[in-house]
Order: C-alpha cells, then structure tokens, then sequence
C-alpha cells in the first residue's frame, strides 16, 4: 500500500489505517450520515441509534478501515471506506467523504488503495442516497445479508440458572 497519493487540486493526500484516535470520528460521521438513508427515515431515533451502534461495533472489530487524511496533518480525515474480503469477494459496509472533499474521487481512490477493481464485482451493506453510484460506476452489488457471512458470532453469556431442590430429587 503506497503512503502517499498524488496531489490532488493541491491537497497533499496519504492513505493511512484507522487508529484507536479516528474511533471517534468513524462513529459519528458513520451514525449522522447514515441516518439520512432513505431506508431509515421511518425507524425511531432510539432505535436506530442503539441498534447501529452496536452493528458498526461488531463490522470494526473485524474490517478494515482506510482513511485519506492530509499528508502533513494526518488527524485530519478526509474519506474513509470500512471494508473486507469475504471468500475472495470485495465487500464494502461504509463509505464517508466529507462534504468539502466530496466529487474529488477520494471514493475511487479509497477502493483502488484496497485492492478493489472494477473486472470483478464487489458487494455492499449499507444502502445509502448515493448507493446508485456504487452500483453504477464502481461494479457493486447491494447484498445487506453479506452481514451473516461478515460477522462474527457474539458469545453469549450463559444464564446459571439454579436447578430446584424437589427436580434433583427426581434426576
């Protein structure tokens, strides 16, 4: 992976991994801009909220995020895509640009730093108002049940549950 991309419009740009410090970042920008996605308007703030949280939580335990920051700042994010393989096949759970560095094709540069290429389809998770544009122009395919293959099962914590005296008996 090269450490640093060409100038873009002037913006000396590097590609970097996500750090326990852009944690934040990835949370917040994740959660606000997601929830403008057509598919969410009618799910309840607390809903939402408790349920992606949670949701993101479990994709960043296991994918990778790779970020375009300012080559001289690199705490200053500019795009980030939350992405991993799964049996071979590209498959992207998020996508952030921010607003200023939007139309700059950050997002195509993001996806050909992971190793994404357009001669083989790719899927994605997160339906969005711009997932057309994926689709379209990126050869990748909308697949939320991916997520059954991607993640991890959660342990669950047992319940001890006290067997009473007058059931031992009979055992």
């Amino acid at each position: 992976m090269s450490n640093v991309a060409q100038p873009l419009e002037g913006l000396p740009l590097a590609f970097r991994q996500a750090g326990e410090q852009d944690i934040s970042f990835l949370f917040n920008s994740w959660m606000t801009s997601y929830r403008q996605a057509p598919s969410l308007q009618r799910v309840a703030q607390p809903f939402y909220f408790n349920g992606q949280h949670k949701l993101i939580e479990r994709i960043l335990a296991q994918a990778q995020v790779l970020l375009v920051v300012d080559k001289d700042t690199p705490n200053n994010i500019y795009s980030y895509i939350v992405y991993e393989r799964v049996e071979g096949v590209f498959v992207l759970h998020y996508a952030y640009t921010k607003q200023t560095f939007r139309k700059l094709n950050l997002f195509r540069k993001l996806l050909a730093e992971a190793g994404h290429t357009q001669e083989v389809a790719g899927l994605y998770t997160h339906e969005s108002k711009i997932s057309k544009y994926v689709g379209d122009h990126v050869n990748m395919f909308f697949n939320p049940y991916i997520l059954f293959e991607c993640l991890k099962p959660v342990e669950k914590k047992s319940k001890v549950v006290e067997v009473p005296e007058h059931v031992k008996a009979e055992l």
